[in-house]
């Protein structure tokens, strides 16, 4: 008899998430993990391959052999499908919910829409950051919330202590840590990973937009003349990495341009994943960019455009980082000498698994 989870996530094709579920999904083969967005049926499709997954369409794939082939006969396959979808929540053991940013305020009835997920097996959320958010209304909802939950882990400290009283709310490292098999060349390729964003939507930033990337392009410039393989990087595409890249790709001259290369993730975690294990070092702006260089045991760099990866660079220890806001010429000069490697013993120490208390729930 199957043992159904509920699943609620990010995907948008963002490297990041994209990973996280992955491991997820790996790491317990013997639970199907049902994601259900009626608005995009067919979302989060590239996780269909795993046997343990489902969406609404592959689903509907598995009940319906056939799709019926008038309005009538498809009308009552859809009847069919969402009762037999409403028994999955109701028959579920659990709800996970995994991903980072996913308590971000943006008015204060988030917390009242999420607790429908509560009606639906104990409640375990793994690997979130809290904030940003500017009422303390906003923190009391979500300590109620909170409450209710079977488990909650955060990735950073700040977003622990803020929740700390609380006793089913912990502390782990970030999700992506649990990675398998993640092994550096033992002699690197001369390649340089530079991970970007785009500022353009982003209202708090996009000031900085224009020096963003010139200072992009001005590091591709550099390096290339290094004799270094540069390649722009793009994590997810729907936030506009791509754009952001094209962008400051074809402001290059010929020269450089020939020299300075493009990789856009489109679910190709396999491939993405190889160019971090071969990268001599990486300058990140994309969270997960600077927590795979720190996986990989890569030297790096951070630009930094929130709170939330200052916050995890403080949980290491690690001060040398530039602000996006505070972006100025000397930076050129600046990468190369506060590049950073993460001691793999340091690393190793300090990881606590995110999943010990659905490891514990489920074993039971």
């Amino acid at each position: 008899m199957r043992k159904w989870v509920l699943l609620k996530a990010y995907c948008n094709q963002n490297l990041g998430d994209d990973l996280i579920i992955k491991i997820l999904l790996e790491r317990y083969p013997d639970y199907c993990f049902f994601y259900e967005n009626w608005y995009n049926e067919s979302e989060a499709s590239e996780f269909c391959k795993y046997e343990n997954f489902y969406n609404i369409k592959k689903y509907e794939k598995n009940v319906f052999r056939k799709q019926g082939n008038n309005s009538i006969i498809r009308r009552l396959q859809r009847i069919i499908l969402e009762r037999l979808i409403k028994r999955i929540r109701t028959k579920s053991i659990a709800s996970v919910q995994v991903g980072g940013s996913m308590f971000i305020q943006r008015d204060d009835s988030v917390a009242r829409k999420r607790r429908y997920l509560l009606d639906y097996g104990p409640m375990f959320i793994i690997g979130a950051n809290f904030g940003p958010y500017y009422s303390e209304d906003y923190v009391d909802g979500y300590k109620e919330f909170f409450k209710r939950c079977k488990s909650v882990v955060f990735r950073d400290k700040y977003s622990y202590q803020l929740f700390s009283e609380l006793p089913n709310v912990e502390y782990a490292s970030d999700v992506v840590f649990a990675l398998e098999d993640t092994k550096r060349l033992d002699k690197p390729r001369n390649i340089v990973l530079i991970s970007v964003i785009d500022l353009s939507g982003r209202t708090e930033l996009q000031q900085y937009k224009e020096v963003y990337e010139s200072t992009i392009r001005s590091i591709c410039v550099d390096w290339t003349k290094k004799g270094k393989k540069v390649i722009l990087v793009s994590l997810c595409k729907n936030e506009g990495d791509e754009e952001c890249i094209n962008r400051v790709h074809e402001s290059l001259n010929f020269e450089t341009r020939e020299l300075v290369g493009k990789h856009f993730y489109r679910g190709n975690i396999k491939r993405t994943l190889q160019l971090f294990e071969e990268a001599e070092c990486v300058i990140a702006t994309r969270f997960h960019a600077m927590i795979l260089a720190m996986e990989y045991d890569i030297p790096f760099f951070v630009f930094s455009y929130s709170p939330k990866i200052e916050n995890v660079l403080d949980d290491f220890g690690i001060k040398s980082y530039c602000r996006i806001s505070s972006l100025s010429d000397s930076i050129l000069e600046q990468i190369p000498i506060k590049m950073i490697s993460l001691d793999f013993e340091k690393k190793k120490q300090m990881f606590i698994n995110p999943f010990q208390r659905l490891d514990e729930f489920l074993d039971n």
